[in-house]
C-alpha cells in the first residue's frame, strides 16, 4: 500500500482519470474535482489500483473532505486513515454524513478528534454545495 498526497491538478492525466473512475459516476466528488482543481487529494494505492482517496476543498473558512473507498477495500480502516491524513494538512475539517453508516462512523471519529471534525447532514446542505459547485464552475 502506498499513500500519496498532492493537489488534484498536479496528477498526470492518467491518474486524474483513475481518480475520476474511483468514485460514484454522478457523485459530488467528480463535480468537486473539476470545480476545484487545486483541491488537496490523498490517494491510497495498491500495486494495481486506487484503493481509496479523499479530496479536500476550502470554501470560506470551511474545509470539506469527501472520501471514496473502493468496495473491495472497505471495512479495513482506509476511510479512517484518509480522514486522519487530512487532519495533518488541515486543523479542522467538515464531513457530510449521508446515511446511517456514515453518521455513526463520522460521529465516532468526531468524538475522538473533538475540536478537529465537524459533522453535518449532507441532505440538509446538499443544495448549498450544489450552488457552490455551480458558482465555481462559472468562475473557471
Amino acid at each position: 500500500m502506498k499513500i500519496i498526497r498532492k493537489r488534484f491538478n498536479d496528477w498526470n492525466s492518467k491518474k486524474k482519470n483513475c481518480l475520476k473512475y474511483a468514485t460514484f459516476e454522478n457523485g459530488f466528488m467528480r463535480r468537486a474535482m473539476k470545480a476545484f482543481p487545486a483541491c488537496q487529494t490523498i490517494v491510497v494505492f495498491s500495486k494495481k489500483q486506487v484503493m481509496g482517496w479523499a479530496l479536500a476543498f476550502k470554501h470560506g473558512q470551511i474545509v470539506t473532505v469527501n472520501i471514496f473507498v473502493n468496495k473491495r477495500y472497505r471495512r479495513r480502516g482506509l476511510a479512517t486513515m484518509l480522514i486522519e491524513e487530512m487532519l495533518k494538512d488541515f486543523k479542522v475539517i467538515s464531513l457530510g454524513e449521508w446515511n446511517k453508516a456514515t453518521r455513526k462512523f463520522f460521529r465516532a471519529l468526531r468524538d475522538i478528534h473533538i475540536r478537529s471534525i465537524i459533522v453535518f447532514d449532507w441532505w440538509e446542505k446538499m443544495h448549498e454545495y450544489d450552488q457552490l459547485i455551480i458558482k465555481q464552475e462559472d468562475v473557471s
